[in-house]
């Protein structure tokens, strides 16, 4: 109720762009449009009781996998009806983000002359960046990832021409108001279907989380069926089912999958060695869509290690970990440079743009403040009030925790991010519901967060312009 009737304007954030932030409101009608998320966030929340039942006792694994496979579907279902809630629509918000030179600017790179070939994007990108500081402001920011995704995603409708002419066929509302603005540059029949298509894969990616939370939750203790329960919960962080279509969504994807792979290799007394390769290899991924991914990786890497402490070998394996996986992620980082390209000088301009864009003109003390409010909103607040009520629970999940809240502050006290933390830690948000829950065994407290959990995903998603 205090998100509808905006009782307190300050959760949105402490000021209106620039230079501070705040969430923009709306106030949309809780009618039909609400009705698809409803029934996803219905079957998601009945999905956490299944789990206890004498069937899934008796099947553990294959009640896991099989509540996972359907909270992947529904969650899915839960991220793109979320999208019905914007004032024009999932086609005008999904293509009006896209097509964007402001909002996010990857896809508008991407269909310039300079990014048609990948090799010589590469070589050049640390060069191009500061030159898209006033045109493609975001992609003045990131590394190459990005950019080069939504060029895999028109390559490949450029390709496929028949696919393409068929998609293309059919109307929607960005048509017709295309049509009657003259002055606006139509995008060609390609560049209409990727920019549909290329939105709709991120939050795919983003539900896919669930496997590499589940697993990270198995190497911290907690039986399949308990971790299963947490990719349901997973669905309904409003971080993750609202921030659509953003690469944040995608990216927690890669970094969960690379600190489960490194809770695993310290954990696990088979395969150490591949799965620390493994982890590595992710790690450098995610760094290729972000360089904030940094910061994430090391908090995870560090809450990965801290599952290992008191085993006899655990000096060794914590350090060959690290050398591989450190190693494994560096290799990936560098593939620009097999092009010529210069990775590390493109990461100090990119970040130097960020702080002179983003950090320096906010207020530090007042993002001190309102970080861990927004991060508290965005990863549900219901779920945040039963982590700091719970005890100490198992040993492995307590060093988990711990090591997870103390880079946490870290990050806060750094004061790198200034703003819309409920949408940039979306790739730490699975390490942080792991963290607090990851030991937990009671189904009834799961379904009464899960079922507030959906609440504030509806209240926040019909209230609030996120993202």
């Amino acid at each position: 109720m205090a998100l509808r009737a905006d009782l307190t304007p300050y959760l949105r954030g402490p000021a209106e762009y620039p230079p501070e932030w705040r969430w923009q409101k709306w106030l949309r009608p809780v009618g039909r449009a609400a009705i698809p998320a409803l029934a996803c966030a219905v079957t998601l929340i009945a999905l956490v009781p299944l789990t206890a039942t004498a069937a899934a006792r008796r099947h553990p694994r294959r009640a896991a996998w099989l509540v996972l496979v359907l909270a992947s579907l529904f969650g899915y279902g839960l991220d793109l009806a979320a999208l019905r809630f914007a004032p024009r629509g999932i086609h005008n918000r999904l293509r009006d983000r896209t097509l964007s030179a402001n909002v996010t600017s990857f896809f508008t790179v991407a269909t310039w002359p300079e990014a048609r070939d990948p090799r010589v994007f590469l070589r050049d990108h640390a060069s191009l960046l500061e030159g898209y500081v006033t045109s493609a402001r975001h992609a003045a920011t990131h590394p190459p990832g990005p950019v080069l995704y939504e060029r895999a995603v028109l390559a490949f409708f450029e390709a496929c021409p028949g696919l393409t002419a068929r998609l293309a066929e059919t109307p929607s509302p960005h048509d017709v108001e295309v049509a009657h603005k003259p002055h606006y540059a139509r995008p060609t029949p390609v560049e209409m279907v990727a920019s549909i298509v290329s939105p709709l894969l991120l939050p795919f990616f983003c539900v896919l989380t669930v496997w590499p939370l589940a697993s990270l939750a198995r190497s911290a203790g907690a039986e399949p069926l308990a971790a299963a329960r947490l990719g349901v919960l997973w669905c309904l962080v409003p971080g993750a089912v609202l921030m659509t279509p953003t690469i944040d969504q995608a990216l927690a994807l890669p970094v969960t999958a690379a600190i489960a792979c490194l809770a695993a290799a310290m954990t696990s007394e088979r395969h150490a060695s591949t799965l620390t390769v493994a982890g590595g290899l992710l790690g450098g991924l995610a760094l290729f869509f972000s360089y904030g991914a940094a910061a994430f990786l090391d908090v995870g890497g560090i809450a990965a290690l801290a599952l290992g402490w008191g085993r006899p070998d655990w000096p060794r394996r914590a350090l060959l970990t690290t050398a591989i996986a450190t190693a494994a992620a560096a290799a990936v980082f560098a593939v620009p440079a097999i092009f010529g390209g210069h990775p590390l000088a493109a990461a100090r301009t990119a970040l130097r743009i960020h702080d002179v864009e983003y950090t320096a003109p906010r207020s530090y003390a007042l993002w001190l403040l309102f970080n861990p409010l927004d991060l508290a909103l965005f990863l549900g607040a219901p779920f945040v009030v039963l982590c700091a009520a719970r005890r100490r629970g198992s040993d492995a999940t307590h060093r988990l925790r711990l090591a997870t809240l103390a880079g946490v502050a870290v990050l806060l006290l750094s004061g790198s991010v200034r703003g819309e933390i409920g949408r940039i830690w979306v790739p730490l948000m699975p390490l942080l519901l792991v963290a607090a829950l990851g030991d937990h065994r009671d189904h009834r407290e799961a379904t009464v967060v899960a079922t507030l959990m959906a609440a504030l995903v509806l209240a926040i998603g019909l209230s609030w312009g996120v993202p």
